[in-house]
């Protein structure tokens, strides 16, 4: 099955990319990380596993919180460019926009490595891309949803993230698994934009417009805190399956309830591959140009085994 074949995966893909670097042994050099917020738990975990490894090969950050807007970003990037850093890391806060950004990068030679989003540019300045495979992921969602929470019948709805390229792809990825399944039926899809109250509002008007949900899949586990507060506000029972694995998502399915399942992505790997990659970079060793992380499902039955 598909759930059981991406833990195989993941597995393989950590052997595979757990490279046995030496730190570049020149002055210590000084890596500038742009973050795209510090208000998501993923972020915090991204930000601690890349502190970790830096910590470990000797390299010194200096990291800033964009919080989601684009144009403070751009400054921080800026300033990076001012400090005249050694590498400069990006998760991005849209998809577009950063394009101009990364031709100053380039201008002065600095490397970049880009982790969660990928950046509109293929500018070989950007010496690689880490990411979870979010269309993986999706449909590792789409068919537990379909195998062992539906039996195969019901009716869904979906809660997505519309302004980035990697959330619309845990979209398809569930859609797209889903819609081999005759019986069930996606009935709406509303755009959270990453703000758990605009998910709560989304399904609150959700429950108005549809008396029978089984299930909602969302493509953040953001929006299921918001949208479980709506359905316990309004009484009624929807199973919910999100997307980050953040604790709080383990916290309520080993607890029991509605929230049954989540896609647990894995920021520990990333921020290690983030910092490899330009370790490999500075040591003349080979490296991916496009790192994708597997991601593996959490449920009650596998938390309980741990």
């Amino acid at each position: 099955m598909l759930f059981k074949k991406y833990g195989i995966v993941f597995l393989t893909c950590v052997m595979v990319m757990t490279w046995s670097f030496i730190a570049f042994s020149a002055e210590q050099k000084v890596i500038g990380v742009t973050l795209m917020t510090r208000e998501h738990v993923f972020f915090n975990l991204l930000e601690e596993a890349m502190q970790k490894r830096a910590d470990e090969l000797g390299y010194k950050l200096v990291i800033m919180d964009a919080n989601f807007d684009l144009n403070k970003q751009l400054g921080q990037i800026d300033d990076f460019i001012v400090q005249k850093v050694d590498a400069v890391i990006i998760s991005p806060a849209a998809t577009g926009g950063l394009e101009p950004a990364i031709k100053k990068l380039a201008s002065v030679k600095i490397p970049v490595v880009t982790n969660n989003i990928k950046i509109n540019s293929t500018d070989p300045i950007i010496i690689s891309q880490v990411g979870t495979d979010n269309y993986g992921g999706g449909a590792l969602a789409g068919e537990y949803a379909a195998e062992k929470v539906l039996n195969k019948k019901g009716k869904v709805a979906v809660i997505t993230f519309a302004e980035i390229q990697e959330t619309l792809d845990r979209d398809r990825g569930f859609k797209d698994t889903i819609a081999k399944y005759p019986d069930i039926t996606v009935l709406d899809t509303q755009n959270y934009a990453g703000s758990a109250e605009k998910a709560q509002q989304l399904t609150q008007d959700m429950l108005v417009k549809f008396p029978e949900i089984d299930l909602i899949y969302t493509v953040g586990d953001p929006a299921v805190v918001g949208g479980l507060a709506a359905v316990k506000t309004a009484g009624r029972t929807v199973k919910f399956i999100g997307f980050d694995g953040n604790p709080e998502a383990i916290e309520a399915i080993k607890a029991g309830g509605m929230w049954i399942a989540d896609v647990s992505q894995h920021p520990d790997q990333m921020g290690k591959f983030t910092i490899d990659a330009l370790n490999a970079y500075w040591s003349g060793q080979s490296y991916p140009s496009i790192i994708k992380i597997p991601t593996s499902i959490i449920d009650k039955d596998n938390l309980e085994k741990k």
